[in-house]
């Protein structure tokens, strides 16, 4: 029983350093950064507005 616990923990201990390696290979992506960047600028300077000011705007009225 408890060799099967610790494979359990181990196989979710796996499945965070899988999603950890994802993260950090975003983050290590110039191009995906640069483009987030990019975005942040945009709705920084009112070009882009968030979806609940679209919503907002648009939508309800």
């Amino acid at each position: 029983m408890s060799v099967q616990i610790a494979k359990e923990k181990f196989e979710k201990l796996k499945e965070k350093v899988e999603e950890m390696e994802e993260i950090i290979s975003m983050l290590f992506d110039k191009e995906l950064m640069e483009s987030l960047a990019r975005g942040k600028k945009d709705i920084e300077e009112g070009r882009i507005i968030s979806l609940e000011e679209y919503e907002e705007k648009y939508i309800t009225k």
